[in-house]
């Protein structure tokens, strides 16, 4: 489980009105029992207590998450950051400034990373508990900075095929680093399945997601389903539509925290649904 760290900034994309994701009044708990009696579960106090305490954090998590910037963003920081680490003559000034200015989430999946594959990058260098990436990065050796920028943030990466050009030749051929799951410029298959280049430990995006997802919203509905299922012992019908029963959840959900891309993000579940399967274990979710 991640760790906490610095506070996010106040969620984007909600707006003022929204309802605090600790405080699902009584209102909205009849809501959930309208869902339940429509899916033909059981709308018991217990049940929808169940519901109400696993939906409030997944609430809590799109705000925080909301905040952070998208994906594309992110993958855009992160991808000039592991440039500048591997330039030729790498500014090392203008790099430790870039890394106070990342996501915490991403500090925060770096810091994980060290945890699991310090001994491997730098044999023999002891890794502190409480360590600190910005921290240790403003006085770390530059070797040892530009190695750990390109182990911790990158899963390898893959060589992609150069653009076509007006002459009928293409551009020459780049390798391009694997973040968040994704090959920049590679085709949905090769960005899945072409082998990486390094110690890879988060899958590749789905095939045929073709661009990254709309984390906060796309995250949510994947969340809410493994959370359907584990409550009410039902399978998650597909439809982007408030009238089936998960959809009418997710739309009530979306609502409650000001966001209108329900329909847009059940859309993106069900497609990639068609290709990944979603295990709910203990710990997290199994994606295969």
């Amino acid at each position: 489980m991640s760790k906490m760290r610095r506070p996010a900034n106040e969620s984007a994309g909600t707006n003022d009105s929204s309802p605090n994701p600790s405080e699902l009044d009584e209102e909205k708990r009849d809501i959930l029992r309208g869902v339940l009696r429509q899916a033909g579960a059981k709308s018991t106090k217990e049940v929808v207590e169940r519901l109400t305490a696993a939906i409030e954090p997944l609430m809590a998590e799109f705000r925080q998450a909301a905040s952070q910037g998208t994906r594309r963003e992110r993958h855009d920081v992160l991808r000039e950051l592991l440039r500048l680490a591997g330039a030729d003559d790498p500014p090392v000034a203008v790099i430790r400034k870039r890394i106070t200015e990342l996501e915490p989430t991403d500090l925060t999946d770096a810091e994980e990373r060290a945890h699991r594959l310090w001994s491997r990058i730098f044999p023999g260098h002891k890794l502190e508990s409480d360590f600190d990436f910005v921290v240790w990065s403003k006085t770390a050796p530059k070797a040892m900075l530009l190695e750990a920028i390109q182990a911790l943030f990158s899963d390898g990466g893959a060589v992609v095929q150069g653009r076509a050009r007006p002459s009928g030749k293409r551009s020459r051929s780049r390798l391009e680093p694997r973040i968040l799951g994704q090959v920049r410029g590679a085709s949905p298959v090769q960005s899945a399945t072409e082998a990486s280049t390094g110690c890879m430990e988060s899958p590749p995006s789905p095939p045929g997601s073709g661009r990254p997802r709309s984390d906060a919203g796309d995250d949510l509905v994947m969340h809410l389903a493994v959370m359907w299922h584990r409550i009410t012992g039902l399978e998650v019908k597909s439809g982007r539509s408030d009238r089936r029963p998960f959809g009418a959840l997710v739309h009530h959900v979306f609502d409650w925290l000001g966001n209108e891309t329900a329909a847009q993000s059940l859309r993106r579940y069900w497609n990639e649904e068609k290709d990944v399967e979603v295990i709910p274990i203990e710990g997290g979710l199994l994606f295969r």
